[in-house]
């Protein structure tokens, strides 16, 4: 996994702008080097929506009664921390239009 780059010149995009942009509402990324808008692609957004909404899912079905409140927060967490962190090594830009 590698971090996208700018379509224009193919820069690096910094990890931090990328998931600032994801979490923000997927805003558009300026590149440093060109000044070149690249925006997060749909399908992108799609992937990104089932890596946080399904294993919370899957982690809500598998808790019991017996499970701590405590527990089920961590693990919650634990597992929102580890996808959020790759998330930006999945985003795609839009083609160029």
């Amino acid at each position: 996994m590698k971090l996208p780059t700018c379509r224009k010149c193919g820069s690096k995009v910094q990890w931090q702008k990328i998931y600032t942009s994801v979490w923000m509402g997927y805003k558009p990324i300026k590149c440093d080097e060109c000044g070149e808008v690249n925006e997060i692609s749909s399908y992108t957004m799609g992937k990104v929506s089932l890596l946080v909404f399904v294993p919370l899912l899957l982690l809500g079905m598998f808790m019991t009664n017996e499970t701590t409140i405590i527990v089920s927060i961590l693990t919650v967490l634990i597992a929102f921390s580890l996808v959020s962190t790759i998330v930006p090594y999945i985003v795609k830009f839009k083609e160029n239009q």
